[in-house]
């Protein structure tokens, strides 16, 4: 699922289509639209552009020109974005691309999703939707005194699942809340009560430095081969090796914690 550095870079991919006007929309997945109909969709979109665009946790939103309406996207397990020239689309374009806005010039903003699990809003306001009027702190501009503070007042959950909570700190899905322990040396299970104050500081500086550095790397998705070897991303998207990165000799081991499933090593993580 794109977790916080792939939203960042599909927020650079959507960029490129900011102050161009939408030609034409093409909607081959109906269902990834929420409460409104292709037709009123491209009806309220063509003819007009998007002004601006930000990220929120795991959504985009972006600002449609001359109107009080904002277009939401979430990317659900396997959508993404791509900016290209119609000519070059390719079989993958051809065959996943859910919603194409067309632009001058023969350019086109395509949400692109395997599964169909991502979600199209057009609101007034974007607290419209649950998810986001109910959104915690964003993972990279929460504090770390903050951050402490959040850990304490959730002393008896475990520390991935509060990791993952979007409603605490938004953002961060299994891949990376994995990635994060692994690098501070957090066993997933442990209870946030347990943790002490180095561990917690331990956590947040992994916390910022990963993200920053995939988000570098334009996120994991297509990109894994240029994360870092000792990360646990690069390792078991690149190989799918269950042994430690940091050692070859501790085996990895895999368990569901809050409905996800959590890779870690047992000799590191302890």
């Amino acid at each position: 699922m794109p977790e916080l550095p792939e939203v960042e870079h599909f927020k650079h991919i959507f960029s490129h289509a900011l102050k161009k006007k939408i030609t034409d929309i093409t909607c081959n997945a109906p269902l990834l639209l929420k409460k409104i109909t292709p037709k009123k969709f491209s009806d309220l979109l063509i003819g007009k552009s998007f002004s601006k665009v930000v990220r929120k946790g795991k959504f985009l939103i972006a600002t449609l020109a001359g109107s009080e309406c904002f277009v939401v996207m979430h990317f659900g397990m396997t959508g993404w974005l791509e900016y290209k020239k119609q000519s070059d689309f390719d079989d993958t374009d051809k065959r996943f691309g859910q919603i194409i806005f067309a632009l001058p010039s023969g350019y086109a903003l395509l949400l692109l999703d395997k599964r169909k699990f991502a979600k199209v809003y057009v609101v007034h306001d974007p607290n419209e939707i649950k998810t986001l009027k109910k959104m915690g702190v964003d993972a990279l501009t929460i504090s770390a005194k903050d951050f402490s503070a959040l850990l304490d007042k959730k002393k008896s959950r475990v520390i991935k699942t509060v990791l993952m909570d979007q409603s605490l700190i938004a953002g961060i899905g299994n891949e990376y809340s994995n990635e994060i322990l692994y690098q501070a040396k957090i066993d997933p299970a442990r209870k946030c009560g347990t943790l002490t104050p180095a561990e917690i500081k331990r956590i947040y500086t992994e916390m910022r430095a990963i993200l920053r550095k995939a988000i570098s790397f334009g996120g994991s998705i297509g990109n894994a081969e240029k994360l870092p070897p000792s990360w646990l991303l690069y390792h078991i998207k690149t190989s799918r090796d269950m042994r430690c990165p940091h050692n070859k000799e501790h085996l990895l081991k895999r368990k569901t914690i809050g409905g996800r499933s959590a890779i870690y090593c047992p000799i590191d993580q302890k």
